[in-house]
Formats: C-alpha cells, sequence, structure tokens
C-alpha cells in the first residue's frame, strides 16, 4: 500500500502521491485536471460513521453527486414503495367481492312484476316465475254463510196404528176407506200399508181398484202398489182388508200430502177422490 503523500485543498482528506482525485469531496487536484470526457470519475464511495461496520461491498454505489444509502435505509425505502401498491391491492379486491356480491344479489331478487326468481349462475341465469294468486279488490262486511246440504233422517222401524178414515167432500162414496196400520221397514226402504174397504152401497161392486200417492215436499210422487191397487169385487156390507207397499226410504219429520181415488173398471157407476191428507212420520 501506498503511503499519503499529500491533502485534497478542498476537504483535507489524505491522498496517495499519484492520486489526482478526491473521493470525499469529487475534487479533482489542479495540477492534472483530466479529460472528464474521455475518462469518467469513478464511483463516489460511502464512508462509514464510526458506530457501523459496513463493508465496501455492502454499500451501493452511484454516479457523481448521487446520494449513497446503506442497506437498511433501502430495505425502509422499499417498504415505503410497496405499502402504497397493497394498499391498491386491498381496496381493487374489496371492489370485485362487492361487485359480485351485487350481481348475485340483484339475480336473486324480486321482479319488477311482484315476481319471485330462482337462483341460478351468472353465466346462464334462468328464472321459473311463481303466478301469484290475485286477491278480491272487494271485501264483504258480512258475508252470507251458505248452509250445507244434510241427509234427512230416515223413519226407523217399526209399526205405528192410524185408524184414519178418508173422507169425501160433496160426495156418497159407496165405499169406506180407512188405513188401520203402517210399517216402517227402512232396510228395504219401503213402507206396508194396511187398508181396510167396508161396502155400504147395499149392491155389490165389481171390478173396482183404489190408487194412493204420496209426494213429499220437492214434488216427487210415489205410488202405492200391491192388493190394494188391483180390480177386486166386494159384496154389500163386506169388509175386506188389503196391503199397499209404497218403495221409497222414508224420511223422518217431513211432512207427506197422500192422495187417494177409487173407482169401477169402467168409471160408469162411481169414481171417488177423497180429501188430500198431510201425513208426518
Amino acid at each position: 500500500m501506498k503511503p499519503f503523500s499529500r491533502l485534497c485543498p478542498q476537504c483535507q482528506n489524505p491522498l496517495v502521491s499519484d492520486e489526482v482525485y478526491c473521493r470525499r469531496c469529487n475534487t479533482y487536484l489542479p495540477a492534472s485536471d483530466p479529460d472528464t470526457t474521455t475518462f469518467p470519475p469513478p464511483p463516489p464511495q460511502y464512508i462509514d460513521p464510526p458506530s457501523q461496520n459496513w463493508t465496501q461491498s455492502d454499500l451501493t454505489e452511484g454516479f457523481s453527486g448521487e446520494k449513497i444509502m446503506s442497506p437498511q435505509q433501502h430495505q425502509s425505502a422499499l417498504k415505503r414503495l410497496n405499502k402504497p401498491l397493497l394498499i391498491g391491492g386491498s381496496l381493487l379486491g374489496v371492489c370485485l367481492l362487492l361487485g359480485a356480491s351485487f350481481l348475485l344479489g340483484k339475480n336473486l331478487g324480486v321482479n319488477q312484476n311482484g315476481n319471485i326468481s330462482t337462483a341460478a349462475p351468472i353465466s346462464a341465469a334462468t328464472t321459473t316465475q311463481v303466478p301469484l294468486i290475485p286477491l278480491p279488490t272487494t271485501l264483504t262486511a258480512n258475508p252470507t254463510v251458505q248452509p250445507t246440504p244434510t241427509s234427512l233422517p230416515i223413519a226407523p222401524s217399526g209399526t205405528i196404528t192410524k185408524n184414519m178414515l178418508l173422507t169425501c167432500s160433496g160426495c156418497d162414496d159407496p165405499i169406506l176407506v180407512t188405513i188401520n196400520t203402517i210399517t216402517f221397514d227402512p232396510a228395504n226402504e219401503r213402507m206396508i200399508w194396511a187398508i181396510a174397504f167396508h161396502n155400504v152401497s147395499g149392491d155389490t161392486i165389481y171390478d173396482w181398484c183404489a190408487t194412493f200417492t204420496l209426494q213429499d215436499p220437492s214434488g216427487n210422487k210415489f205410488q202405492l202398489t200391491g192388493e190394494a191397487s188391483q180390480f177386486s169385487n166386494l159384496d154389500p156390507g163386506q169388509t175386506e182388508q188389503l196391503q199397499g207397499i209404497f218403495t221409497f226410504a222414508v224420511a223422518s219429520g217431513v211432512s207427506y200430502t197422500l192422495s187417494a181415488t177409487i173407482s169401477d173398471n169402467d168409471n160408469k157407476l162411481f169414481n171417488i177422490t177423497f180429501d188430500p191428507v198431510q201425513l208426518t212420520f
């Protein structure tokens, strides 16, 4: 190593005998100022403070007049430069998440017609609309409740005694007709009537028959069948009891209208219509 033989006139830095450039203050000695266009000055060197132990290789070199930083200062500067980039990247990620949430929420929302849309992927969204049932625009304060029709109870099984004589207003009936008993047979949906016929005319009545009809409140008519509806002969003073059958389910508590007539075969001798009778079973 060459010994120091002179000092820099600017900063008093020790220089060797053949050294013409002071690295501390970047000054060329006046005695031998080289052509700077041909020979560029060497890079400056960083002077260690007494408290640091950095080597020359740890320092960042620069051109003439550039400030030289230590490795710790260089890393701190890089951190300060990276901090805005990290903040900007975070904000961009938040914006992307908010945009995706908005699009998904809009896809799942209710459309303008009030119909509900089912969830579907954004790339191929399909909606299924559920029709809404329109509500009535006007409400009735006291709606009328329609009664529910119920089946009427059927007359129970059994026999009742009537002994009811049929009358004929304004006529002279040669045969007296009396309804003696009525037997109810709900299992077979029928009634069996026992009817007595008595000849009071004093003459034999040939080929006579009787007709009996029941009518319910709805206008339905049911006709008696059996012995009482067939032609027969009846001697003077003779009484004959015959049976007739009504075939239908008799409702209990319902009023029926009985109509009855009696006549001979040719309707030449007599044709009698008895007064109607109301019967409730």
